[in-house]
This record gives structure tokens, sequence and C-alpha cells, in this order.
């Protein structure tokens, strides 16, 4: 084109102002020579504010700096390009009052005989963005992956499910064709495929049928899936969105369906065979009830029989109190071997009636006598109405435990001091003269049925949820028994509520049951059964004998166990060992264990209030009670409730039965562990309750302390190269050091000795100068020596019978001359008779030279005293000085490693700060304490107490007996 900018402003601004998208005109330099309405509108300029101004007032701050860069090179390359709309680059535009908005931008060259100016187009995508962003967040919230495409089989919107499904980033998949998600023998039908969808765009399915669609993965897996097709219209055209699912799992359930049904198919064959056998089995278990009738009763006739005949006899207390044990639950047990054996027999249809004519009456009061001794001693009000006879043919046995069921668990229910009833009446049809049947009621004051377990609670094994029911427990039988009882009669059971305000039980029965034919074998007597209701009712409810509870001073050990001669039972079992307590529950186990915390707690699962598992619950929710260790006893052999409790914090988990000794060894070990880790939690101050992390705390803590562990301690390689570093080190320094010094000393020693060559007074100023410096360093070498030497752990006691007195003489004398230097007097105080004791001669005399040294230093007139005294089984020598003391705050951390006094550091008194933490070490080493009284301005008084018969052995250092060709 050759026509002039103002030839083409003039020909082209109405086109220009016709076009939907803001349009302008810049020069090479960026500035603006053509802009349209549109571009008025959208940048809230008028043409005249915008006409020659450099483009980058349309652009934010933050991209202004670059753009001049990127205009030349598109004027070295100009061609028709779009920006903004692929490859994810973000472009805004700038409006007069500030604000920014989101563009696409498109820029096409515009050649005139002025040379070359760019056509921009701008258009606001806000909208378009909102709508994105909105499709973005369903895209994200979908449980699929999804994959957005054009026509082209360009990818323009992927979700997170989709980079997690093929392996790929977001940033890789975008603007790639779709076809790199499918595998190789695929992709060269596709884009016929895509072509076909854009033509036709609805919601389809892909997948589900027999067509089989695969996916592949960045690193080149395959996956079978199903696709769902859905179209999108956008202003720049429509978009398909694909959903993508991975059905491996799914078809491989599918064939794991078609393997399961073809087993099924072999399995139907084979129950065919098995039915045959299943009437041999019918017949073996006709046999098998009669053979446990005989072995299970007989047994228990042979407890019951010996245990009845010794208690008619004179007894022992407690001789006597434990048979009545044993036959009271001999009794109970019976009880629920009739229990099991009729269930048994009712579900293999062997149970039929013994039909004879009865008086219901007599047999209702007979019954209902052997309640009346415990009602009494219950306190319960136990009425029993009906009239004196009423005949009616029935099984006797069965009715009777009929009514020993419904009395037992009227009992059970209602609390002393209630009201039960028992009352029979005949029940006579309207206008008509004889009786149809009769009715027996038993009612109760106890919490009653609620309304939604009226029909369950005939259930077998059935049990309320509430608290009663988990009070006073039972195996959930007898009323399951009671009903199948009063049905094979023809009659009914109900329950309702009761006057009393609890429950009433109510039997309906003709006056003549349903004859039926005895199945061979099936009948048999029913025993004593009325006792074992009793007695299992007085077992819940009678207190038992207290325990011996043991010494005050011993483990403290709490039982929680809802059956009182089991309770009893357990902490007599204890009670040897252990001071006792007991609850009767978890709630009052819980209140007596935040009363008196014990060292271990034993306790049931199955009990009313407060299950076992809710109280190890309650006790880890307790800091208090965090670290008590738990035994469980417990009945129910059931592996998912042990690992349960194991997780939520019992340490230990016992079967009933079980034997005496197993317990108290048990118990026994929890309470060793617990003791451990308190001493562990004390020593190391910490709350952590984990054996395993105080273990791990102890190792640490002692790696610290011995800095320096031998070789053969060292289990890794590391730690031993460090360690033989360190073992180098201090023999390099051992002879280094000392080498010198020694060669020094006795130089000194030389000259001072030296009588042909006798010094001045003030050569000999000096030299006493230089044998003070040299004592002094030697002094310092040998502490840092002893130092690394005890955090090491490498120092050697060798013990041996030592004269005390003779060994704090010679260190007096040792140390007199430097006193004498300051004019201090250096007094030994100690009585004619010193005893030996057996100690390391060495440590002794370093300890007593570094606390001697320290006097003398920091005394600065007066005196040094040195003094031996015995006070009960300890030998003590005390060293003390007239100095100006040690204040309160630096009596503490003065024995810490390179620690001094406030006073020393401000007087520039010389020294590392090793000699009281050598000391206190070395102390520590023989088994010594190193004592401090001081009082600022008063002078400080040191005393190192040794016992008088001193062990071999001592904490931190080797120790070992010298040889006696060495002593």
């Amino acid at each position: 084109m050759t026509e002039s900018v103002n030839g083409i402003a003039s020909r082209f601004k109405a086109v220009l102002d016709a076009a939907p998208d803001a349009m302008v005109i810049t020069d090479r330099v960026g500035r603006m020579v053509v802009v349209n309405a549109e571009a008025e509108r959208l940048f809230g300029y008028r043409s005249e504010e915008l006409l020659g101004e450099p483009v980058e007032m349309l652009m934010p701050e933050r991209f202004r700096a670059a753009h001049p860069h990127h205009r030349n090179g598109y004027f070295r390359d100009p061609r028709t390009r779009p920006m903004g709309a692929v490859g994810g680059l973000e472009l805004f535009g700038l409006r007069k009052d500030g604000t920014e908005f989101p563009a696409e931008i498109s820029l096409s060259p515009l050649e005139t005989e002025d040379g070359m100016y760019a056509i921009t187009a701008l258009r606001d995508v806000t909208a378009r963005k909102k709508v994105e962003s909105y499709v973005k967040g369903v895209l994200e919230a979908a449980p699929d992956a999804m994959v957005v495409t054009d026509r082209r089989g360009k990818v323009i919107l992927v979700n997170a499910q989709a980079e997690k499904l093929f392996g790929y980033s977001r940033e890789e998949l975008l603007g790639q064709r779709v076809e790199a998600l499918i595998p190789a023998r695929f992709r060269a039908a596709h884009p016929a495929h895509r072509t076909e969808y854009f033509a036709s765009p609805r919601t389809r399915p892909m997948g589900a049928g027999r067509l089989e669609l695969f996916g592949l993965t960045k690193d080149g897996t395959e996956f079978p899936a199903e696709i769902s097709l859905s179209p999108l219209e956008t202003e720049d055209g429509p978009l398909a969105i694909t959903a993508i699912r991975d059905v491996a799992e799914r078809k491989r359930a599918e064939e794991e369906r078609a393997r399961l049904h073809a087993r099924l198919e072999a399995t139907l064959g084979e129950l065919g065979a098995a039915y045959d056998k299943s009437k041999e089995l019918e017949r073996q278990k006709a046999r098998f009830f009669a053979n446990v009738s005989h072995e299970l009763r007989t047994p228990l006739a042979l407890i019951l029989g010996p245990a009845d005949e010794l208690l008619a006899a004179e007894l022992p207390s407690g001789t006597r109190r434990d048979l009545e044990v044993i036959a009271r639950n001999a009794r109970t047990l019976a009880k629920h071997v009739n229990d099991l054996l009729d269930v048994s027999k009712l579900e293999a249809g062997k149970m039929a009636l013994e039909l004879a004519d009865a008086d219901v009456g007599r047999l209702v009061r007979l019954v209902a006598a052997h309640f009346e001794a415990f009602a009494a001693e219950r306190g319960t009000a136990f009425a029993v109405e009906g009239p004196e006879s009423l005949a009616a043919r029935v099984d006797p046995g069965k009715l009777q435990r009929v009514l020993f069921n419904l009395l037992s668990n009227a009992f059970k229910f209602t609390p002393a001091g209630g009201r039960i009833r028992c009352s029979l009446r005949a029940v006579t049809a309207a206008g008509a003269e004889v009786t149809p049947g009769f009715a027996l009621e038993v009612a109760d004051s106890g919490p009653g049925v609620p309304e939604a377990q009226r029909e369950s609670v005939f259930a077998r094994f059935a049990r309320g949820d509430d608290e009663a029911a988990r009070r006073v427990g039972g195996t959930g039988l007898g009323l399951a028994i009671a009903k199948e009882f009063v049905e094979l009669h023809g009659g009914r059971i109900e329950v309702d509520e009761a006057p009393e305000g609890g429950a009433l039980f109510t039997v309906h029965l003709p006056p003549q049951a349903r004859k039926e034919e005895l199945p061979p074998g099936a009948a048999g007597g029913e025993g004593d059964y009325g006792s074992g209701v009793v007695e299992e009712l007085r077992t819940a409810a009678d207190p038992p004998d207290e325990v011996s509870r043991g010494g005050l001073d011993r483990p403290r050990v709490l039982v929680v166990e809802d059956n009182a001669e089991m309770r009893r039972f357990v902490a007599e079992v204890l009670s040897g060992e252990f001071e006792v307590s007991t609850a009767p529950d978890g709630e009052a186990g819980l209140v007596e264990a935040l009363a008196r915390p014990p060292d271990a707690v034993v306790t049931d699962v199955m009990m009313p209030r407060m299950s076992g598992d809710a109280l190890v619950r309650a006790m880890r929710e307790r800091r208090e009670l965090d670290g008590v260790p738990v035994l469980v006893l417990t009945a129910r052999a059931d592996d998912a409730l042990r690992a349960q409790l194991l997780r939520e914090g019992a340490q230990d988990y016992l079967m009933k039965p079980f034997v005496a000794e197993e317990a108290r060894a048990r118990v026994a070990n929890l309470v060793s562990v617990k003791r451990a880790r308190e001493v562990l939690q004390r020593e190391l101050d910490s709350q952590t309750h984990d054996v395993v992390a105080l273990a791990g705390a102890l190792a640490a803590r002692k790696r610290e302390l011995e800095a320096a562990l031998e070789v053969a301690r060292r289990a890794q390689e590391d730690a031993e190269r460090a360690n033989a570093v360190r073992t180098h080190f201090l023999r390099l320094v051992s002879h280094e050091l000392r080498t010198p010094l020694t060669t020094l000393h006795l130089q000194l020693q030389r000259l001072t000795r030296d009588a042909e060559h006798p010094l001045e007074e003030h050569q000999r100023a000096i030299l006493r100068r230089g044998v003070f410096a040299a004592t002094r360093l030697t002094g310092l070498v040998e502490a840092l020596l002893h130092q690394a030497q005890l955090a090491s752990g490498r120092l050697a006691a060798e013990v041996e019978d030592v004269d005390l007195g003779a060994l704090v003489a010679k260190v007096v004398e040792e140390q007199r001359p430097q006193a004498e230097d300051k004019g201090l007097e250096l007094v030994l105080r100690a009585p004619d008779h010193v005893p030996w004791i057996e100690t390391e001669p060495r440590f002794l005399r370093l300890i007593l030279a570094n606390l001697v040294g320290n006097a003398i230093k920091f005394t600065t007139a007066g005196a040094v005293e040195v003094a031996i005294e015995s006070r009960g089984d300890e030998l003590r020598v005390q060293v003390k000085d007239s100095g100006p003391g040690i204040a309160p705050e630096d009596r503490s951390r003065l024995f810490e490693p390179f620690e001094r006094s406030a006073r020393a550091a401000e007087q520039y008194v010389p020294g590392l700060g090793l000699g009281l933490t050598v000391a206190r070490d070395l102390g520590a080493a023989i088994g010594a304490r190193v004592e401090l009284a001081s009082s600022s301005g008063m002078g400080s008084t040191f005393v190192v107490a040794l016992p008088s018969g001193q062990p071999a052995a001592a904490r931190g250092a080797v120790a070992r007996r010298r040889p006696e060709r060495e002593r």
C-alpha cells in the first residue's frame, strides 16, 4: 500500500468505527495514528487524547518497560498474529480511570508510503474469563478426568483429575493434540471421528457397550476407559468436553464376577451331593444333643453334689464362702447349659410338648415361692395374684420355665425396694360358658421396655442397649425361650407398659395346648432350673466379702469388674503382691482412679454405665491417667475387639478363664514397665509416656554426657571415625603439651637449685613467677585433659586402699607455696587417727587440689583452712576460705564447664572455669559429693563427702581394682 496515513485515516475511519473490536493503528515508534470509536469507548479516552501518544499508555505500568522490545521484534517480522488467546499468555488493557481488564489482541501489518504500521485489534474478554473461571471450577469439581478440545483437537482446558490420570502436568497438555492421549493404533482414525462429532455435536457416551476404548498415560501405560462427550458453545466456536474414567478396576471386577459365577455353578453342583449328606448330619445332630446333654450336665452334677454335701457340714468361714461361690456359679452354669440346649433343640425341631393335666394356679405359686426369700432380701414388694386352682392341659415343665424366665427378668431390672406382680386369670369369651384359656401376667416397676424394642426383645441373644440392660447382663435367651415355649402351646406372649411403671409381660394360653408327637429322645427332665435362676440373681445382687488389700507401700492396682464374685476373686489373686482397690463399673472405676491414681488397672469389658473399652478411652484422655497401664480381662474371644483395645491404649489382654499366677505376672510386668517409665521421665525431665521415645531420649542424653565412647561401643561408621579422631587428639595433646611442660618444670627446678651459679634476687623473683606460670599452665592442661576424658568416659578409676590423712596433707603441702606467695595462712586440721578408705587416689588428689587452689586464688587476705572430720558413715574433707564468697545466683552454674563467677570475671582472676566441673565429675566417678556453702562477703566452704566404704565401681568412670603388686 502506498497511500498516506491521513488518506488511510479518512478512508478507513468509518470502516474501523464499524468494527466490533477496539482498533488502534500505531507507527514503528508506538505512536497512535488512528483509533476507532470502540477504542474510545473501551479505554474511556477521546480520540484527540490518544492520537500521537505512545500506545504504552493503554497498558498497565508493569508491562510498559518491556513493550518497546516486543514492538521492535514485531516490526522486524510483521505478520498477522493473534495474542492472548492461546498459549496461556495473559494480556491486560488500562482504561483512563485506571481500571484494568483482560484482553485478547490481534496484530496485522499495514504498509504505506510512509512506512510500516501495525493495526491492533483489542477485545475485552472479562465476561469470557468469568465464564472460563466458572467452567474451570466445574471441571475441577468433577470426579472424572475432564479434557476440553477445539475442532482441531487442540487441548484448551484440563482438570487436576486429568493430570493425575494421564501423568502430564497441565502445562504439558495445554495446546497439545488430544491424540497424544490415545494409543498409537487409534490415532490415524481419530481426526475423522472428531470431525464427525463436531458436524453433529451432542452429549454422547462412548465405551459403555461393546466398543472398547483405551487411554495412554505419559509413561506409555494403556488403561481401559469410558468416555462421555458433551458440546460447549463459546464465542470462538464450539468446543468438546470429554469426561474420561479409568475402568480398569471395574474390568477386573467383571472378570472376577465371571470367575465367581463359574465357581458358583460348580458349587451348586457340589450342593446337590452335599444335600444327601445333610440327612446324615441331621441324624448325627440328634445324637449330638443327647450326648451334649449328658456330657455337660454330668460334670455339673459332680460339682454340685460334693459342694452341697460339704456345705451341709461345719466349715471354716473362708472355706464355706468359697464353696458357696462354687455352688452358686455351678447352678448358674447349669441354667445357661439348659437354655443353650433348649435353643439347639428348638432350632433342630426336636422340641415337643409333654402335655399333662395340671393345676396352673398351684404351679404359679410354686414357681413364685422360689423368689420370695430373694424379694425379702432386696426389699422388693412381691405380690402373687390369682385363683387357688385353674385346671388346664399344658406342659408343666415348660410352663414353669416360661414363668421362671419372666420373673427372673423382672427381678433383674427392678431396683431394690421396687414392686413386682405375678397374676393369673381365666379368660372367658363373651357370651360363652366355658373358659377359652388363661392369661399370665408379670409386671414390675423397673425401667420398662421401649416401644421400639418390644418386638426385638424376644429375639435370641438380644439384649437392650440401655444402661439397665448392660447392668444386669445375661445371655439374652430367657425371653426367646419363653416365647417359643408359649408358641409351642399355641399361645402368644406380648410386652406393654405396666401400671407399676415398668414392663408388663402377658402370656395368653389356650385351655388345652396343641398335642404334638414327641420325637424319640426329645423328652427329658427339666431339673432344678429354678435354683439356677435364683442363684444367678443372688450372684449379681450379693456384695462380696472384703478382701485383704495388701500393704500401703506396695504398688496399687484398681480392679474394675461388674460381677461381684469375679471382682472379689481377682482382688484376692492380686492382694498378695499389690494394694488392691475395686470398682463395680467403668464410671466408678474412673472416679476411683482420678481420686487415687493406681499403678495399674485391671478391667472387664462388658460392664454397665461405662464399659471397659470406654474406660480405657476416658483414661487416655486424662493426662493424670494417660500413663497408667491397663490389663483387660474378658470372656469375649473377639480378635477385633482385642486389637481395638490395644490400639486405644490397653497394654495387655487376658481371656477368662485365666490362671491366677498368669494374671499376677502380667500385672507385675505392667507395673514394672510403668515404674521404669516414671524413672526415665524424672531423669529425662520428659512428659512423654512412650517408653520407646523415653529410651531414645535416654540414649540421646547418654550420648551428650559421654561425648566419646570406645570404638567397640559405636554402631555407626562415622561415629567410630569421630571417636578415633578424639582418641588420637587426646594422645597428641597428652604428649605434645605434657612433654614440653615437663621439660620446662625440670629446667626451672635446675635453675632454682643451681648452687654453682646463684641467681640475684630480681632473677629469683622472675624465676618464681616462671615456676608459678608453669604450674598454672600444667593445671590448665590437666583440667582440660580430665574434662575431655570424663566427657568421653575413658578415664579409668583404679581403686585402692588410701590413707586419707596422708593424701590430704600432701595436697596441702603442694599448695602451700602459692599461699605463702600471697601471704595467706594455709592450715590443716585433722584428728589423730584418720581411717583409710577405698577409693581412687588420683581422682581425690585432683579434687582437693582444685578446691584448695581455688580457695587460695580467690582469697586476698586471711587464711585457708582444710579440715578432716567423720560424720555418720561419711568422711568429710572441708576447704574453707575467707575470700569474697559466692553470690546465690552463681552457686549452681559454677559447677558447669567454663562458668565463672561474676566477681572473678570483673577482677580478671585467671582460670578456665573447669576446676569445679572436674571436681564434681571426678567426685561422681568415685561416689563422692562436692557440696558448697557460701555467702557474699563471708567466704566459701567446699566439702568433699566420701563414703567410708567406697564401692569398686562408680558412675561415670571405668573402675578396676589395682593389682596387689602395684599397691
